[in-house]
């Protein structure tokens, strides 16, 4: 007996073998994660990791031919057999449980439904057969959430009767919140418009999540959605139409995310945008392009983010403006192909973070990338005044040889995205000599500079930044073999940053030798005596 104690004491590398065998032969699915000996783990966390290891294997072993497998932790106390458990063990878990069953029958309803709203439905369902306490408490869940994701093409009926009985079922009491996920539904589109129109807007909802993709024909989003005085939410990812009747109701509404849907007129987008509640603005890919002019007149605004591309056949130089009329906001993203001229009026010093993230060269007419190359700049002016910037290296490539860059005095923090080459290098510097007051500088992508014949003007004047405030770089090292574009701007910074306190060089893990990389980086003198030099390996995504 002692033998096979001390056997089984061990999960190492010696039992292994042993137990895929004999879990061959029971037929048992056992996975091991982790490669560490049961003595160190109870002598590390006591009896308490004896409860987890009971626990774990009661998970594991669940079919009648693991009773063969015996655990023997290392203790005084009784051994615990799996599948096959001493009878005084049956009876106190039994008991156990059937305590906290009762007492878990007789929490109060409200604090009921709170644990079950963080199960899926169909978990929730389950629970009906529980008790008769139980039987229809699902159906008083306050937040329904549909997703076909996990249905099969040929069970897609089943999933919408699922839907449609749910929504039976809670006809006419409060539901808090509802999102419905579905995609190829130009077959459905019909009733899920109807299932909207009859149910969702009439049960006081504030949060409704609509992801509604492949629809076919561009349909025209029920018009009731915008009488909803409840909504503090709402989320609409779909080819619709936008048509806001007169008068909306939104009056509670405090966010808005909109993806591919088609607005109509100038009309339904300022009386959607405007709303007195509306703190966050979200708009993906949206087709305004019957729209005249577009303005943006929300107080409490805080935080805008806008998605455009520029589709074939789009009229790229069409005047059409966007003004945003919002002295509350906070931060303001714009990503991908900028087709509008947008205008940020009034008071912008309480923008804090902004993203400008266009790329301009992607662009193959001249004309059209002169165009939105203008109005990116001219972006640029409004929110001059943030402490956190983003920006793409295809802009501030145009600020190479410009005299109008401008004065980014409140800025403490500054990320480039893209790979820098000897022209966006150029744009680089005319930022940070425009930026006194920065601290931190990160670059997503490697460099790719090398100056001819070692000759630069970059520090022609120095950026006042490198002598007070720049106190944390970090720069990203690419492939196996880095070459001297890639450590140039390094070297620069390293030998140029007075106030320089950590120097983080990112690269790619067991691309890169650190002991060779810290050889080449101790070529170049310090201008700090603070400064760190941190290496952080990366994973390929």
């Amino acid at each position: 007996m002692k033998s096979a104690e001390a056997s089984n004491m061990q999960l190492g590398s010696e039992s292994n073998g042993m137990r895929s065998q004999e879990e061959a032969e029971a037929g048992c699915p056992l996975k091991v994660h982790e490669k560490r000996s049961l003595p160190d783990c109870t002598n590390n966390a006591g009896s308490g990791c004896e409860d987890q290891l009971r626990d774990r294997v009661e998970q594991q072993f669940e079919s009648p031919a693991s009773k063969k497998l015996l655990v023997q932790p290392k203790s005084d106390k009784s051994q615990i057999e799996v599948g096959g458990r001493l009878a005084g063990e049956n009876m106190d878990q039994s008991k156990d449980a059937a305590d906290c069953a009762s007492q878990l029958c007789n929490l109060p309803d409200d604090l009921l439904l709170r644990i079950l709203c963080f199960l899926p439905l169909k978990d929730a369902v389950k629970t009906s057969v529980l008790c008769k306490r139980w039987g229809h408490l699902w159906a008083l869940v306050p937040d329904l959430r549909f997703s076909c994701y996990f249905f099969p093409m040929h069970q897609r009926p089943l999933f919408m009767e699922l839907v449609r009985r749910a929504c039976a079922l809670r006809r006419g009491s409060f539901i808090r919140s509802f999102s419905l996920s579905y995609y190829e539904m130009s077959d459905v589109v019909s009733e899920i418009k109807e299932m909207i129109t009859s149910f969702v807007t009439t049960c006081g909802m504030q949060d409704l999540r609509l992801d509604l993709l492949n629809c076919g024909n561009a349909y025209t989003l029920p018009s009731s959605i915008f009488s909803c005085g409840t909504l503090e939410m709402l989320r609409v990812r779909s080819r619709c139409i936008i048509k806001i009747p007169y008068p909306i109701s939104l009056s509670n509404l405090k966010v808005l995310i909109l993806q591919d849907v088609i607005f109509e007129d100038d009309d339904s987008v300022e009386k959607l945008f405007s709303s007195p509640l509306l703190e966050t603005l979200e708009i993906s890919y949206c087709n305004w392009m019957k729209c005249k002019s577009i303005n943006i007149f929300a107080p409490k605004l805080q935080h805008l983010t806008i998605y455009s591309d520029i589709e074939p056949g789009d009229d790229i130089s069409n005047e059409r403006q966007v003004q945003i009329d919002a002295a509350g906001l906070k931060s303001f993203h714009c990503e991908g192909m900028i087709n509008d001229e947008y205008c940020i009026l009034g008071d912008t010093t309480r923008l804090v973070e902004a993203k400008l993230l266009y790329a301009p060269s992607d662009i193959r007419e001249e004309v059209i990338a002169d165009i939105v190359v203008a109005r990116n700049v001219k972006l640029l002016w409004f929110v001059s005044n943030v402490k956190e910037l983003t920006l793409h290296i295809e802009l501030i490539k145009v600020l190479a040889n410009r005299d109008d860059v401008p004065l980014f005095g409140s800025l403490i923090k500054l990320r480039m995205v893209g790979e820098i080459d000897s022209v966006a290098v150029e744009g680089l510097f005319a930022v940070l000599r425009g930026s006194p007051r920065l601290r931190s500088l990160y670059f997503t992508r490697e460099f790719f500079y090398y100056p001819v014949n070692g000759r630069h003007g970059l520090l022609d004047p120095m950026p006042s930044c490198f002598l007070s405030d720049l106190k944390e770089i970090s720069v990203m090292i690419a492939g196996s073999v880095y070459n001297q574009k890639q450590l140039f701007m390094v070297g620069l910074f390293l030998e140029t940053v007075v106030a320089l306190e950590e120097m983080t060089i990112r690269f790619l893990e067991d691309h890169v030798d650190c002991e060779v990389l810290l050889e080449d980086l101790s070529k170049f003198p310090l201008a700090s005596e603070k400064c760190r030099i941190t290496f952080q390996p990366q994973q390929w995504c």
